[in-house]
């Protein structure tokens, strides 16, 4: 892309970070024909976004639309066999591929630090504040990923977002928000009453903290439901847990700290999770019920901006619906909604 003769000072900036703007996109697979399997990023689970191709192979297809069979869209599992390692294969058969018949089969390229996938200036902004590391800021232990700030670590670091999540506050981060651990602690001061948010709040950060210093200081690991236990001890201090047994496993939770999703994800992933169930059940009416809005509007109205993170999961749920001769969509708030909300944990 070349320079434009009239270009702001700020575009023009933007211009000379050409590989930090690359370094944020993926390809959306949709009929695979724009996108180059080695050279082009499509794969959004894997850490450099491409798979590593056997050059030992017969196969060797260029385009990622040599890798789908049509009618309906499917990926040819014999040539993924082929042409890639078993853990890249799983991964390429999670990704949903649109049918013919549904919108937007043609492959997008998405931003991946906005919601939406759009590329903005203030989103690449904030991506590059995030990663320009100064002298006294190091790489977070917990997740490996940005640099480690106070805000990153209790409350955009995946593995605390996981925590603050599958905890008794049920506590979405919205990164879009960009709100602050002193925004969190004065709305549970204003709360009032018994202050328990607060209590819970503060235990939750205590358990994040001395998490980080086990890993740093003593080699110890994540281990989400020992972080859970650890601020629920200090939480009922002189009284005895009962609920302990309904904490999802560890294994259930987190694998690693790389498996860690959003909140969101975890709540598209527990509608899919509860479509499956009803489908093994052979339930023909179903209501599928959930605190998250987006969700719920991704599901509902065909034309809703799905996030990216979610539209794979959102793709096959709906490709799940024709199983069922009634299917209906319900918002409700979060306090109403405990059941949903263990089945978004156990599914994060």
């Amino acid at each position: 892309m070349t320079k434009p003769q009239k270009c702001s000072s700020r575009w023009s900036a933007m211009l000379g970070c050409r590989s930090e703007v690359k370094e944020g996109c993926c390809w959306e697979v949709g009929n695979g024909e724009k996108m180059h399997i080695k050279t082009d990023p499509w794969i959004p689970k894997l850490h450099h976004r491409r798979p590593i191709p056997n050059l030992h192979s017969t196969e060797q297809p260029v385009l990622v639309s040599e890798l789908i069979l049509q009618n309906p869209p499917r990926w040819d599992i014999n040539k993924l066999q082929l042409c890639f390692q078993s853990h890249e294969v799983e991964t390429i058969l999670d990704i949903h591929l649109p049918n013919i018949s549904e919108e937007g089969t043609e492959d997008k390229l998405l931003w991946l630090h906005h919601p939406n996938g759009v590329f903005t200036e203030k989103s690449f902004i904030k991506t590059l504040n995030d990663i320009t590391p100064s002298s006294s800021h190091y790489e977070c232990r917990m997740c490996n990923g940005v640099v480690e700030t106070l805000k990153h670590l209790f409350l955009y670091c995946p593995v605390s977002q996981a925590v603050l999540f599958a905890s008794h506050l049920i506590l979405r981060i919205d990164a879009s928000l960009n709100l602050s651990v002193h925004h969190y602690i004065k709305s549970w001061l204003l709360e009032g009453g018994d202050y328990s948010k607060l209590k819970m709040g503060i235990c939750l950060f205590w358990s994040i903290w001395k998490t980080m210093n086990n890993i740093v200081f003593n080699k110890g690991t994540v281990h989400i439901q020992k972080m859970l236990q650890e601020a629920y001890y200090w939480f009922h201090r002189d009284t005895n847990i009962q609920d302990d047994t309904t904490l999802p496993s560890e294994q259930d939770l987190l694998d690693s700290a790389e498996t860690v999703c959003t909140p969101v994800e975890a709540e598209a992933h527990g509608a899919l999770v509860g479509i499956e169930l009803a489908i093994s059940k052979a339930m023909r009416h179903i209501i599928i019920e959930g605190d998250s809005l987006t969700v719920i509007n991704s599901l509902r109205y065909n034309n809703f901006p799905v996030p990216w993170r979610i539209k794979n999961t959102i793709g096959k749920i709906k490709d799940k619906l024709g199983k069922f001769t009634f299917v209906d969509f319900n918002f409700i708030k979060k306090e109403a909604n405990f059941m949903a909300h263990s089945l978004a944990a156990y599914a994060v």
